[in-house]
């Protein structure tokens, strides 16, 4: 895990310097440094990340941080409202109930792109980029997302929760953690080919056609995969063809 979270200094917009120089600042900084650092961050995602950590393994390093540099935001009010307000070295209460939106990492989006098919072949870096241009959005039970006819401008992973996919009113499919829906409106501005219903509370990560394509620009391998899932689900349409016509 510490490994994981210094892997990300490759893409710190506060610290100059390259790939090849991670080495060198892991060993002139251990843990603590980067923790203090990064908890103090004006980087909201920075900040989060880190004091989700040390929360979780290592709350000496709270002593450390001066915590009234630290703004308060829904993303903190998700983590510190799993704790009692009597911690002894951070202000807990100061941070809680900002909001009742759910909070996911960069690092937890990033493993969960990882078991979407679209993104199954993306190297680790590049879906790190792809969890930084995504958003987390809460639907409560029996909510619509999206209905057929709607204009098709991004796609979405479910995180928790179940999703329906219904077409005319019929039951299509069921969508759990870590499926995707919406993906043919990354490659397309067509409209929706059908209805998406939270069956119940659910959380989903939406990923904007706009930034998408920005991104995909400068990537190959986003789009040799998008073309392999199409092919694939194209040969899945004509193999139940062929069945339903024997």
């Amino acid at each position: 895990i510490i490994g994981t979270y210094l892997s990300y200094l490759e893409e710190d917009p506060e610290i100059d310097f390259k790939r090849k120089n991670i080495k060198n600042e892991q060993k002139k900084n251990n843990i603590s440094t980067h923790i203090k650092s990064w908890s103090e961050s004006s980087h909201n995602w920075k900040s989060v990340i880190a004091i989700d950590y040390l929360l979780k393994h290592d709350q000496s390093m709270a002593e450390v941080i001066d915590w009234r540099k630290i703004v308060p935001s829904p993303f903190l009010a998700e983590i510190f409202n799993q704790y009692s307000d009597d911690h002894t070295a951070i202000p807990i209460t100061r941070f809680k109930n900002q909001s009742e939106q759910t909070m996911y990492t960069i690092l937890e989006k990033t493993i969960l792109l990882k078991t979407v098919d679209i993104f199954q072949d993306i190297p680790g870096e590049l879906l790190s980029q792809i969890s930084q241009i995504s958003t987390t959005k809460n639907y409560e039970h029996g909510e619509i997302i999206f209905n057929e006819g709607d204009a098709g401008d991004s796609m979405f992973i479910v995180l928790s929760g179940e999703v329906s996919i219904k077409k005319g009113g019929k039951f299509i499919a069921k969508l759990e953690r870590g499926a995707s829906l919406g993906e043919m409106a990354l490659l397309d501005h067509e409209t929706r080919s059908a209805d998406a219903l939270a069956e119940k509370d659910s959380v989903l990560l939406k990923i904007d056609q706009d930034v998408f394509y920005e991104l995909m620009e400068g990537n190959a391998d986003i789009m040799k995969q998008i073309i392999r899932l199409l092919t694939s689900r194209i040969r899945e349409a004509n193999s139940k063809l062929e069945q339903s016509l024997k």
